[in-house]
């Protein structure tokens, strides 16, 4: 059967969860022994794929951002088009873009975006196993604040979906799918996903914005500029912190010219993750940032359990950590998938204990508010298990085009309720035409075609045989706006090879290929 390996659990911090550990930081060395030479610029975010087979064959693919790529053959990014494919007794892997009207094989594929870029990205597999193979296994390396998922291109997810983070592999018995998509969800959290900056004049309190902090100075001699930096991924290194869950949300103060002392430094716990008691949490800093060893800083409990205030001697990197007692339910990752029918929310967990279900919460483009989608159930026997299970929700309405952002919110069997970090979703405006692949192909039974317009029109859709004639009008007639369109074929009637649909509208021609087996 299918087999995927789980990326490494969590830490957590009080009655709320933390984000994922940070993956596995190996890329580089990949990048540099197979960085081409032809290559003329190194990518702004890079990291593989790898495509082995049991036979012994095996391709590195990359994938990555950069703020110059286009989405089809980037040069300077080092893609170059390969051949075209080899026999099918030979191995190949390849990425997929289509350029210049047609589908063009690539063994890098950068998407456009920056390392603080937000979003969806998709890419496209193509696998030939070639002769003596009969299981290929993918391996990924993807860095902290990526996330994605790995599902097959001919059933849209039904019968691959795997959630991807940090390193993990997965593997197929027996190649029977041709193409894999991997869309990856780029959180931002590669580089500070928050950084503010004030200049400081004289002694007080001064509010950094949508960090959750506040930063007091007294005795200030001479002014200068302070930048407070948020950082959504935990410390590299917890040496001399005792407590055994850190935060992972993380800070950086730099006070640049600025003379001063006695400083004082409030965290509102709202703006941590994880960490919802105060009277718990412990302040911890080293300077510099990034390296030695963390030190205590005296902390005590803000106005109303609000707030954590430290007074440090200096600042520098500081950090929250806490022995309170982890949360009921560990989740090991949490996507959303878009789909042809709209988007999937999809997670899993590690543990379960004493837990009801999650309430799923959507947060539309622009708004400020979170809405109540629907509600799952816990599928441990009693609200508690040791043992990893799975969770998927379709979203029930229609997602317009923009960001969308949707959250869990785990309800324990006494009510208690704990929300997680949202996850991002990006819809493109939909293209003009849509015609999905046939599914299953190869086929010898019922077939399921579906496509969409975004404008309504009329549209016509037609099977082909190798030879070029019509077998089949498969859909003549108005399409509606947006809406998706499906029609079933029974291939079982059909004599053996390969056959085209081609879907006709005003102007514009969308073709796939299927093929009937015996």
């Amino acid at each position: 059967m299918l087999a995927c390996h789980a990326p490494t659990l969590p830490f957590t911090l009080g009655r709320r969860r933390s984000s994922l550990l940070r993956a596995v930081l190996v890329c580089a060395a990949v990048l540099s022994v197979c960085a081409p030479a032809r290559a003329q610029t190194a990518p702004d975010v890079s990291f593989p794929v790898t495509v082995r087979t049991d036979a012994g064959a095996s391709q590195a693919l990359m994938l990555g951002l950069d703020p110059g790529a286009t989405g089809g053959v980037d040069g300077p990014l080092g893609e170059v088009e390969q051949p075209p494919l080899p026999p099918s007794t030979v191995f190949d892997a390849r990425l997929l873009v289509s350029a210049d009207g047609r589908d063009k094989g690539l063994l890098r594929d950068y998407r456009p975006g920056a390392a603080s870029a937000t979003g969806t990205r998709q890419h496209e597999i193509q696998i030939q196993a070639g002769e003596g193979a009969t299981e290929v296994t993918l391996h990924w390396g993807l860095p902290a604040g990526v996330t994605g998922t790995l599902a097959d291109k001919a059933t849209g997810g039904e019968v691959v979906s795997v959630p991807m983070s940090g390193s993990g592999a997965y593997t197929l018995p027996t190649l029977s799918l041709e193409r894999l998509s991997v869309t990856l969800d780029y959180s931002g959290e590669q580089r500070p996903v928050t950084v503010r900056a004030q200049r400081v004049t004289g002694a007080g309190r001064f509010d950094f914005p949508e960090t959750g902090t506040q930063v007091g100075f007294a005795g200030v001699e001479a002014a200068g500029t302070v930048v407070v930096k948020k950082f959504p991924n935990g410390p590299s290194g917890t040496d001399g912190i005792a407590e055994a869950n850190v935060s992972t949300d993380r800070f950086e103060i730099d006070t640049g010219a600025l003379v001063f002392t006695d400083p004082t430094l409030q965290v509102r716990m709202s703006a941590v993750a994880g960490a919802d008691d105060p009277a718990a949490v412990q302040v911890y800093r080293r300077s510099p940032p990034g390296s030695g060893t963390f030190q205590a800083v005296p902390t005590t409990p803000g106005e109303e359990g609000a707030a954590v205030e430290a007074m440090p001697n200096a600042f520098g990197e500081l950090v929250l950590a806490s022995n309170s007692e982890p949360l009921p339910v560990t989740l090991t990752s949490v996507t959303a998938v878009r789909t042809e029918r709209g988007a999937d929310i999809r997670w899993r967990t590690a543990r379960e204990v004493e837990n009801a279900g999650f309430r799923v919460q959507h947060q539309p483009p622009g708004a400020q508010r979170w809405n109540r989608l629907g509600f799952v159930q816990s599928r441990a026997p009693g609200g508690t298990v040791s043992e990893p299970r799975r969770y998927r929700f379709a979203v029930p309405v229609a997602l317009g085009h923009g960001t969308h952002r949707f959250r869990l919110q785990q309800v324990d069997l006494d009510g208690t309720s704990h929300a997680t970090r949202p996850v991002r979703l990006v819809v493109q405006p939909q293209a003009a035409v849509t015609l999905s692949a046939p599914a299953p192909n190869p086929a010898s039974g019922p077939v399921r075609i579906s496509f969409s317009v975004r404008e309504a029109e009329q549209a016509a859709l037609h099977l082909y045989n190798a030879l070029g004639k019509r077998v089949a009008t498969l859909y003549r007639g108005g399409a509606p706006a947006r809406g998706c369109q499906t029609v079933r074929l029974n291939a079982a009637a059909l004599p053996s090879g390969l056959y085209f649909l081609r879907l006709t509208t005003d102007g514009r021609t969308r073709t796939r290929t299927l093929t009937v087996v015996r």
